[in-house]
């Protein structure tokens, strides 16, 4: 992304009210971990990552059209939990063998 994208989008956010929303929906979180994730997102401007993004909250929408709400407890081990998962979502790095 450009500075000049990357301008207008924070421009875009601050428009929107972007931070105003996040609070919103971070003072809904049922823990710190996933309130500080949600007050750090930015907008996108790659259409695959918005995609991916947009994927991802339909589908966690359907689980709780299902499933109802499942609240987890923040507790001790939930960072190290969400680093291990983000690890896990991460494809490993190829290099060549020397």
């Amino acid at each position: 992304m450009t500075t000049s994208s990357s301008d207008a989008l924070g421009r875009a956010a601050r428009a929107l009210g972007l931070d105003a929303v996040l609070e919103s929906v971070a003072q809904r979180a049922t823990g710190e971990h996933a309130r500080r994730r949600l007050r750090a997102r930015r907008p996108q401007a790659d259409p695959a990552a918005v995609a991916a993004a947009q994927d991802a909250v339909a589908a966690t929408q359907a689980f709780l059209d299902r499933h109802g709400d499942l609240p987890v407890d923040d507790t001790a081990w939930r960072d190290d939990a969400e680093r291990i998962a983000e690890l896990l979502r991460t494809p490993p790095a190829i290099t060549a063998p020397r």
